[in-house]
Parts: structure tokens; C-alpha cells; sequence
């Protein structure tokens, strides 16, 4: 089943993705809410990945933060991960997730206004 953008239902309830800057994501995992051991493994496999500088990962709001180098970090690393501990249906298209971060990147960002000349 799909939603009106054609992403996975199922994935789109899993996941929510909160704030992207380049080497930076925060991600919500309905899975991770309150399973203080999924977060912490969740948190210490991502660890390992090749360009993962930073992983925080809260079992009291199920979401991580994950710091990166953009150059080396996929989006797919983060999901394979995701998927292989159960945070995503093993089913999920990795097509589909590879939509829904490439929508969320291209967003159009709020700038800060500039300060008023005097």
C-alpha cells in the first residue's frame, strides 16, 4: 500500500525523518519509543559505520541523532542497519526509502532573516 506521495505506508509510519543539514540527520523510529536496548544496539551498529562521527539515540522520544561525513555516509547505510534490527519491515523498498530522503533533502530550507539595516 502505498500513501499519496507513492512511499510505503508501513515505512512512512515507521520513520519519520525531523531535520537534515549535510553531515547531519535526526531521525524518528516509532520502534526505537521506549526500547531502551533496540536504541542502544541501534546506536552502537550505525556507530560502526565507515564516516559515522556521532550517533545518540533516545529510547524516551525513539529518535537519533547521527553526525557524518556526507562524502562517505549513504543514505542506504543507515537504512540497511535500520532494517536489519527491525526498525523498518523487512520488506520496505529501499526504493521507496531512497524517495522519501531525497524529497526530505530537497525541501526548501527557512533562512534566518538578515538583521535590519540602521
Amino acid at each position: 500500500m502505498t500513501s499519496p506521495t507513492g512511499l510505503d505506508i508501513a515505512v512512512t509510519g515507521e520513520l519519520e525523518l525531523l531535520h537534515f543539514i549535510p553531515g547531519r540527520v535526526r531521525i524518528r523510529f516509532r520502534r526505537l519509543k521506549e526500547n531502551r536496548t533496540l536504541s542502544e544496539k541501534f546506536r552502537s551498529e550505525l556507530a560502526i559505520v565507515q564516516g559515522v562521527q556521532l550517533v545518540e539515540a533516545s529510547y524516551l522520544t525513539g529518535t537519533v541523532l547521527i553526525r557524518f561525513d556526507p562524502d562517505l555516509v549513504q543514505w542506504e547505510s543507515v537504512m540497511s542497519v535500520a532494517v536489519e534490527l527491525g526498525l523498518l519491515p523487512r520488506d520496505s523498498s529501499t526504493k521507496n526509502l531512497d524517495r522519501m530522503w531525497r524529497e526530505f533533502v530537497l525541501q526548501p530550507r527557512r533562512t534566518a532573516s538578515p538583521e535590519p539595516e540602521i
